[in-house]
Protein backbone atom coordinates (compact mmCIF):
# COMPACT_ATOMS: atom_id res chain seq x y z
CA UNK A 1 0.00 0.00 0.00
CA UNK A 2 1.33 3.40 -0.98
CA UNK A 3 0.78 5.27 2.28
CA UNK A 4 1.75 8.58 0.71
CA UNK A 5 -0.88 8.47 -2.02
CA UNK A 6 -3.70 6.46 -0.49
CA UNK A 7 -5.56 6.01 2.76
CA UNK A 8 -6.35 2.45 3.74
CA UNK A 9 -9.85 2.56 5.22
CA UNK A 10 -12.15 0.04 6.82
CA UNK A 11 -15.09 -1.33 4.83
CA UNK A 12 -18.28 0.66 4.52
CA UNK A 13 -20.84 -0.94 6.83
CA UNK A 14 -24.57 -0.45 6.70
CA UNK A 15 -25.79 1.41 9.82
CA UNK A 16 -27.81 -1.69 10.82
CA UNK A 17 -24.47 -3.41 11.48
CA UNK A 18 -24.14 -1.11 14.52
CA UNK A 19 -26.68 -2.16 17.16
CA UNK A 20 -27.63 0.59 19.57
CA UNK A 21 -26.36 -1.54 22.46
CA UNK A 22 -24.06 -4.56 22.43
CA UNK A 23 -24.85 -5.78 25.93
CA UNK A 24 -22.48 -6.48 28.78
CA UNK A 25 -19.23 -8.12 27.75
CA UNK A 26 -19.40 -10.36 30.83
CA UNK A 27 -22.57 -12.02 29.51
CA UNK A 28 -21.12 -13.16 26.18
CA UNK A 29 -21.30 -16.95 26.35
CA UNK A 30 -19.54 -17.99 23.12
CA UNK A 31 -15.76 -18.13 23.12
CA UNK A 32 -15.36 -17.90 19.34
CA UNK A 33 -17.39 -17.97 16.14
CA UNK A 34 -16.49 -18.37 12.49
CA UNK A 35 -18.44 -18.24 9.24
CA UNK A 36 -16.90 -18.78 5.84
CA UNK A 37 -16.22 -21.06 2.92
CA UNK A 38 -13.41 -23.62 3.23
CA UNK A 39 -11.49 -22.24 0.25
CA UNK A 40 -8.01 -22.27 1.83
CA UNK A 41 -6.18 -24.93 3.87
CA UNK A 42 -6.18 -22.63 6.90
CA UNK A 43 -9.93 -22.12 6.73
CA UNK A 44 -10.58 -25.84 6.35
CA UNK A 45 -8.34 -26.66 9.32
CA UNK A 46 -9.96 -23.96 11.42
CA UNK A 47 -13.51 -25.15 10.70
CA UNK A 48 -12.62 -28.79 11.34
CA UNK A 49 -10.95 -27.97 14.65
CA UNK A 50 -13.71 -25.68 15.90
CA UNK A 51 -16.33 -28.42 15.50
CA UNK A 52 -15.11 -29.95 18.75
CA UNK A 53 -15.36 -26.68 20.68
CA UNK A 54 -18.23 -26.74 23.17
CA UNK A 55 -18.71 -22.96 23.29
CA UNK A 56 -18.07 -22.07 19.65
CA UNK A 57 -20.27 -21.66 16.58
CA UNK A 58 -19.09 -22.61 13.08
CA UNK A 59 -21.02 -21.93 9.87
CA UNK A 60 -19.56 -23.42 6.71
CA UNK A 61 -20.70 -21.48 3.67
CA UNK A 62 -20.58 -22.50 0.04
CA UNK A 63 -17.81 -21.48 -2.36
CA UNK A 64 -19.76 -18.29 -3.04
CA UNK A 65 -20.10 -17.50 0.65
CA UNK A 66 -19.89 -13.77 0.01
CA UNK A 67 -23.41 -13.92 -1.49
CA UNK A 68 -25.23 -14.95 1.67
CA UNK A 69 -28.88 -14.22 2.27
CA UNK A 70 -30.24 -11.35 4.32
CA UNK A 71 -31.73 -13.94 6.68
CA UNK A 72 -28.30 -15.43 7.34
CA UNK A 73 -26.79 -12.02 8.02
CA UNK A 74 -29.60 -11.15 10.40
CA UNK A 75 -29.18 -14.41 12.31
CA UNK A 76 -25.39 -14.08 12.34
CA UNK A 77 -25.61 -10.64 13.93
CA UNK A 78 -27.44 -12.32 16.81
CA UNK A 79 -24.61 -14.83 17.11
CA UNK A 80 -22.04 -12.03 17.16
CA UNK A 81 -23.80 -10.41 20.09
CA UNK A 82 -23.02 -13.56 22.10
CA UNK A 83 -19.42 -13.98 20.90
CA UNK A 84 -16.23 -12.86 22.59
CA UNK A 85 -14.11 -13.47 19.47
CA UNK A 86 -14.81 -13.89 15.77
CA UNK A 87 -12.13 -15.57 13.66
CA UNK A 88 -11.55 -13.77 10.34
CA UNK A 89 -8.89 -15.65 8.31
CA UNK A 90 -8.01 -14.57 4.76
CA UNK A 91 -10.15 -15.97 1.98
CA UNK A 92 -10.26 -14.99 -1.67
CA UNK A 93 -9.00 -11.60 -0.49
CA UNK A 94 -6.46 -10.78 2.20
CA UNK A 95 -8.92 -8.65 4.14
CA UNK A 96 -12.48 -9.45 5.11
CA UNK A 97 -15.45 -7.25 5.82
CA UNK A 98 -16.16 -9.57 8.74
CA UNK A 99 -13.28 -7.96 10.65
CA UNK A 100 -15.13 -4.66 10.75
CA UNK A 101 -18.55 -6.29 11.26
CA UNK A 102 -17.06 -8.02 14.31
CA UNK A 103 -16.07 -4.72 15.87
CA UNK A 104 -19.41 -3.10 15.01
CA UNK A 105 -21.15 -5.90 16.91
CA UNK A 106 -18.93 -5.43 19.96
CA UNK A 107 -16.87 -8.62 19.49
CA UNK A 108 -13.10 -9.00 19.10
CA UNK A 109 -11.74 -9.90 15.65
CA UNK A 110 -8.97 -12.48 15.37
CA UNK A 111 -6.97 -11.94 12.18
CA UNK A 112 -4.23 -14.11 10.72
CA UNK A 113 -0.79 -12.56 10.25
CA UNK A 114 0.40 -14.66 7.32
CA UNK A 115 1.86 -14.26 3.87
CA UNK A 116 -0.57 -14.85 1.01
CA UNK A 117 0.51 -15.39 -2.59
CA UNK A 118 -1.84 -14.73 -5.50
CA UNK A 119 -0.81 -14.45 -9.14
CA UNK A 120 2.89 -14.59 -8.17
CA UNK A 121 2.53 -11.64 -5.78
CA UNK A 122 3.12 -12.25 -2.07
CA UNK A 123 1.52 -9.89 0.42
CA UNK A 124 0.72 -9.77 4.13
CA UNK A 125 -2.03 -8.01 6.09
CA UNK A 126 -1.82 -4.25 6.48
CA UNK A 127 -4.50 -2.98 8.81
CA UNK A 128 -6.52 0.14 7.95
CA UNK A 129 -6.11 3.50 9.65
CA UNK A 130 -2.67 2.26 10.71
CA UNK A 131 -1.40 5.75 11.58
CA UNK A 132 -4.34 6.48 13.89
CA UNK A 133 -5.36 3.16 15.46
CA UNK A 134 -3.49 0.80 17.77
CA UNK A 135 -5.08 -2.46 16.62
CA UNK A 136 -3.48 -4.43 19.46
CA UNK A 137 -5.94 -2.75 21.80
CA UNK A 138 -9.03 -4.35 20.28
CA UNK A 139 -8.02 -7.24 18.03
CA UNK A 140 -5.98 -10.45 18.21
CA UNK A 141 -3.11 -11.14 15.83
CA UNK A 142 -2.52 -14.88 15.30
CA UNK A 143 0.18 -16.51 13.17
CA UNK A 144 -0.97 -19.94 11.94
CA UNK A 145 1.46 -22.81 12.56
CA UNK A 146 3.03 -24.67 9.65
CA UNK A 147 1.33 -27.88 10.83
CA UNK A 148 -2.31 -27.01 10.24
CA UNK A 149 -3.69 -29.73 12.51
CA UNK A 150 -2.28 -27.58 15.33
CA UNK A 151 -4.00 -24.40 14.14
CA UNK A 152 -7.15 -24.64 16.22
CA UNK A 153 -5.55 -26.22 19.33
CA UNK A 154 -3.02 -23.38 19.48
CA UNK A 155 -5.56 -20.69 18.72
CA UNK A 156 -8.11 -22.07 21.19
CA UNK A 157 -5.49 -22.21 23.96
CA UNK A 158 -4.51 -18.59 23.26
CA UNK A 159 -8.12 -17.35 23.28
CA UNK A 160 -8.92 -19.22 26.48
CA UNK A 161 -5.82 -17.75 28.12
CA UNK A 162 -7.02 -14.27 27.13
CA UNK A 163 -10.43 -15.00 28.61
CA UNK A 164 -9.10 -16.50 31.84
CA UNK A 165 -6.62 -13.68 32.43
CA UNK A 166 -9.31 -11.03 32.02
CA UNK A 167 -7.60 -9.47 28.99
CA UNK A 168 -10.45 -10.53 26.71
CA UNK A 169 -12.91 -8.70 28.94
CA UNK A 170 -10.75 -5.57 28.93
CA UNK A 171 -10.34 -5.78 25.18
CA UNK A 172 -14.09 -6.27 24.72
CA UNK A 173 -14.80 -3.15 26.72
CA UNK A 174 -12.38 -1.21 24.55
CA UNK A 175 -14.19 -2.52 21.48
CA UNK A 176 -17.54 -1.40 22.88
CA UNK A 177 -16.18 2.09 23.50
CA UNK A 178 -14.43 2.27 20.11
CA UNK A 179 -16.81 0.65 17.63
CA UNK A 180 -18.76 3.82 16.75
CA UNK A 181 -15.59 5.17 15.11
CA UNK A 182 -16.03 2.66 12.27
CA UNK A 183 -19.48 3.99 11.42
CA UNK A 184 -19.41 6.08 8.24
CA UNK A 185 -20.61 9.26 9.90
CA UNK A 186 -19.00 12.65 10.57
CA UNK A 187 -18.04 11.67 14.12
CA UNK A 188 -16.99 8.15 13.10
CA UNK A 189 -14.96 7.56 9.96
CA UNK A 190 -15.01 11.30 9.28
CA UNK A 191 -12.91 11.96 12.37
CA UNK A 192 -10.63 9.00 11.60
CA UNK A 193 -10.00 10.43 8.15
CA UNK A 194 -9.01 13.80 9.60
CA UNK A 195 -6.72 12.13 12.13
CA UNK A 196 -5.07 10.08 9.41
CA UNK A 197 -4.45 13.17 7.28
CA UNK A 198 -3.09 15.09 10.26
CA UNK A 199 -0.57 12.31 10.98
CA UNK A 200 0.77 12.66 7.46
CA UNK A 201 1.26 16.37 7.86
CA UNK A 202 3.30 15.99 11.04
Amino acid sequence: IDERRSIHTTYYLDPKEFPTAVGQQEKRDLLAVYAGASITPERAALAEGMRSCRDCVVEILGEKGRHVSDNFLRDWRKVLKRAIFQIVPPGDTLEREARDQTLAAGAIPVWFDMMVTKENVTVRPHLPWAASLDWKQFSVNFTPPSVLTQLWPQLEAHLRDLKQSGEALSMGRRVAAFRHRLNWTNDGVGVLMLEELAKRLD
